[in-house]
């Protein structure tokens, strides 16, 4: 098995024809063999290996496909992940990769991405190119599972924003604020989101700066709460950050101001970032998927099901998971929900939800039957969703 997954994932693609997008559920008994891969995982990040450990375990070929861009690999350590101690993503990536190696069925394939892929009645076959390879290959699957991420966008413009991000410059302050614990922190955001970070930050030090960068836009009330709480409001217009110098590893030194003014010397800062589609991930708009277009997210029930019955979605693809134990979760919950759909599929049988899942509102479920919108969350349609039969 592993080894014909092998060769046909290093093939050499040939031309084929295109088969029209369809939102049917697959029929069609399947045949050992037929396709390639039961499952192609597109994310090498924490939600796409936990799947793939899933997958693997349950005997299930699967081809993970990593372009190795993983959004928080400029972090040193992984904030609030059980069992790892100052453990940084590109060890924890590094250590999934040598567990999947113990599985014969899992292949991953790394700086390699997905460029297209088209949907026939019960398979789909996608286009990867490998980094420094020309010719692209088609690869065949029973199932495709998004897991590439999102790339969160900041002001990179800041100078050395770039450089410390992920470090001392961040946006949650659950991942991060422990490591800074009673150290001077400051916030830079002038918005409602950025008082409430503020105000926040008091539960891990009592030294924090609200950064407004000119008049602050909220109103006296909420000044005096910020100022009840000890915080500081700094209206002065930010320039620029100082790192403390360290080739290696450097960290934040001090704010730098464009009026000439002193400097604010703070251990961390906290500024704004909103989660956006990956450029490279652009291949699954033409899926037929049903988004979150504000997020650029697609939506999917409790398990990461879609509303195309052959395509699931879990990590931050799916909604924003902003910690690698949350992403973690998903990739598990929808890898053991996927294995068991296989399996019923494997012996002509209706699906069923396993019976930790029954009653889950399937937020697709009225999609197959031409409904514009999501439904709401309802016992009627919680009741539909269960029911319906996936093959």
């Amino acid at each position: 098995m592993a080894a014909a997954a092998t060769t046909t994932d290093s093939k050499i693609a040939s031309s084929s024809t295109e088969v029209k997008a369809s939102t049917s559920t697959p029929t069609v008994a399947y045949t050992k063999g037929q396709y390639d891969y039961d499952v192609i995982i597109a994310g090498g990040g924490a939600a796409g290996l936990s799947a793939a450990l899933v997958l693997g375990r349950a005997r299930r070929r699967v081809l993970l496909i990593d372009e190795g861009e993983q959004c928080n690999l400029s972090a040193d350590k992984i904030g609030g992940l059980l069992g790892q101690i100052k453990t940084a993503p590109s060890q924890l990536y590094a250590i999934s990769h040598e567990q999947l190696a113990e599985f014969p069925t899992v292949i991953v394939r790394r700086s390699t991405s997905i460029t297209k892929a088209v949907q026939a009645s019960d398979h789909i076959t996608i286009t990867a190119v490998a980094k420094g390879v020309e010719a692209p290959v088609e690869i065949t699957t029973r199932r495709l599972m998004l897991a590439m991420g999102l790339h969160w966008q900041y002001n990179e413009a800041l100078p050395n924003a770039k450089l410390l991000w992920g470090r001392s410059v961040f946006h949650c302050p659950f991942c991060h604020a422990w490591e800074f614990k009673d150290e001077p922190m400051a916030v830079l955001n002038n918005t409602p989101h950025g008082y409430h970070l503020a105000l926040m930050l008091t539960q891990w030090t009592k030294n924090v700066v609200l950064l407004t960068s000119g008049t602050p836009s909220f109103d006296e009330a909420t000044i005096g709460k910020l100022k009840k709480a000890g915080v500081v409001i700094d209206t002065r217009p930010v320039l620029g950050l100082e790192t403390d110098g360290d080739a290696v590893n450097p960290h934040l030194k001090a704010i730098q101001f464009s009026d000439g003014s002193a400097s604010l010397e703070r251990k961390a800062l906290l500024i704004p970032a909103i989660p956006k589609q990956r450029a490279s991930s652009s291949w699954i708009t033409s899926l037929g998927l049903i988004m979150n277009e504000q997020m650029g997210t697609v939506c999917v029930d409790k398990v990461g099901r879609t509303s195309q019955p052959m395509i699931w979605a879990i990590g931050d693809i799916a909604g924003p998971s902003p910690s690698v134990a949350a992403a973690m979760g998903t990739g598990s919950v929808s890898g053991m929900t996927l294995a068991s759909e296989l399996y019923f599929n494997d012996y002509e049988m209706p699906f069923m939800l396993p019976p930790m899942f029954t009653g889950t509102v399937l937020p697709f479920a009225l999609a197959h039957s031409g409904a514009s919108s999501l439904p709401p969350p309802s016992d009627a349609t919680t009741a539909t969703a269960a029911a319906a039969p996936r093959h």
